[in-house]
């Protein structure tokens, strides 16, 4: 029984991801009420800047080393021009906490995706890369699922 929940969230993941993002905007930015953008997302926000930072702030160096370290930041900034082509269709609607529990299901059906608060118009991958992120600790039926979904 909870396998076939956990597998149900991995398979309807996709779909409903997709159907969200099927909500297009005319430019990337934080939403108001009426979901209009509002504020135009700055260059924090950028794909490179924002790996950027990341690394800056958690203890990648000390870990991988400077060689390493190095070479990971020069792949970054050498990819930076792929960014667009990474938004695949314009800013889209992005639920930036899309994970599996957010996922209400009953029985084999997606009923509905809650918490909503950090919603904007941005790219889409930025709830494919949420979503993922937990997949190890889940089990094994959540990964089956998703990528049957």
């Amino acid at each position: 029984m909870v396998s076939d929940d956990v597998r149900a969230r991995g398979a309807h993941g996709p779909g409903a991801r997709f159907r969200i993002h099927q909500v297009k905007f005319p430019r990337a930015g934080f939403l108001d009420e009426q979901l209009k953008v509002r504020n135009d997302l700055g260059p924090e926000f950028r794909w490179h800047t924002f790996v950027h930072s990341m690394l800056d702030r958690n203890a990648v160096r000390e870990n991988i080393g400077e060689d390493l370290f190095d070479e990971l930041l020069r792949l970054v900034d050498r990819n930076a021009r792929l960014e667009e082509q990474m938004s695949f269709g314009g800013p889209c609607l992005s639920h930036s906490d899309y994970k599996p529990w957010d996922l209400l299901v009953s029985g084999s059906q997606l009923v509905a995706v809650l918490d909503w608060e950090f919603a904007f118009a941005g790219a889409p991958l930025n709830d494919v890369g949420n979503f993922l992120r937990y997949s190890a600790r889940q089990l094994p039926e959540y990964e089956s699922g998703f990528i049957d979904g």
